[in-house]
């Protein structure tokens, strides 16, 4: 199957990362890659200077790539709204990200965290500065029919890299008010155990389903940002699932997926359910994951 792939550039240091990443990925199977660029409507100056820029991008990316369809498209309008109706005939759509904090990407709605929860494609958020490297592919679970295309995903690259997949699960315990502190450990107990029995019921399904990979476990103790950020150090490819929930126009995402896309030293898949809504604007949804 020929995956179509299509890379944002602005011409920045971190469209050279998606840039990068895309072409690493062509390397490594049989894709068609769209290199877009999105102008004003009326931007005639704009307009010349990227199409200048898609040019140039393609003649970098057909000379390291030679055999793979390359095309550019020049998009006008606003930059969220035109890559996410590019989603719809995409596999996978790339972005480059400069990091930035969750409260600063709330204030400024940076690029990957606006389109990366509505696209209705899978969107691979690279940092600024990415060099390919090996490791682990990490992906974060929950006990959610959400998570399922996510984790599904996530052993599909595994056995495309030929890396190992880590399956990450956070559990949180509530307060509670017990009668003595033996009950409440009990209750704990009882709480990760029944975790542990459903992170392992998820892990033997994609054994089943891939069983080319290897798979492991990993079980933290709160909240899950935390744990799939302490992990991605060793990960190639960090994924996380998007339900496309919710209505501010400025909490694009979840807090777990800000987080993580925020500060990931590594590439970040995020992956839509199925079924998302065919037009997304002008309403701006939030996406929780």
């Amino acid at each position: 199957m020929v995956e179509k792939v299509i890379v944002a550039t602005d011409g920045g240091a971190a469209s050279a990362a998606a840039i990068d990443w895309a072409i690493q990925r062509a390397g490594q199977g049989d894709i068609r890659l769209e290199i877009t660029t999105v102008v004003g409507p009326r931007d005639d100056t704009a307009r010349q200077s990227a199409e200048a820029l898609l040019e140039l991008t393609r003649a970098v990316v057909t000379a390291q790539l030679p055999g793979t369809p390359v095309t550019t498209v020049l998009r006008r309008g606003t930059p969220p709204h035109e890559l996410i109706l590019a989603s719809h005939h995409a596999d996978l759509l790339v972005i480059g990200t400069n990091h930035t904090t969750m409260r600063a990407g709330v204030l400024h709605s940076t690029l990957a965290l606006q389109v990366a929860g509505r696209s209705r494609c899978t969107t691979i958020v690279v940092p600024a500065g990415w060099r390919p490297t090996t490791g682990t592919v990490e992906v974060g679970w929950a006990d959610d029919p959400t998570a399922a295309r996510a984790l599904d995903f996530a052993a599909r690259e595994a056995a495309r890299l030929q890396e190992r997949l880590d399956i990450v699960h956070a559990w949180n315990s509530p307060p509670e008010i017990t009668t003595s502190a033996a009950v409440s450990a009990v209750t704990v107990g009882e709480r990760i155990d029944t975790h542990r029995t459903l992170l392992a019921d998820a892990a033997e399904g994609v054994r089943a389903r891939h069983p080319s990979i290897e798979v492991t476990e990993s079980l933290a103790a709160g909240p899950a940002a935390d744990a799939i950020r302490s992990l991605a150090g060793a990960a190639s490819l960090v994924v996380v699932g998007s339900r496309g929930l919710g209505a501010f126009a400025d909490l694009l995402l979840g807090s777990v997926s800000y987080d993580v896309i925020s500060n990931s030293p590594v590439p970040v898949a995020v992956v839509p359910q199925e079924e998302q809504p065919a037009e997304v604007y002008p309403v701006l949804l939030e996406a929780s994951v």
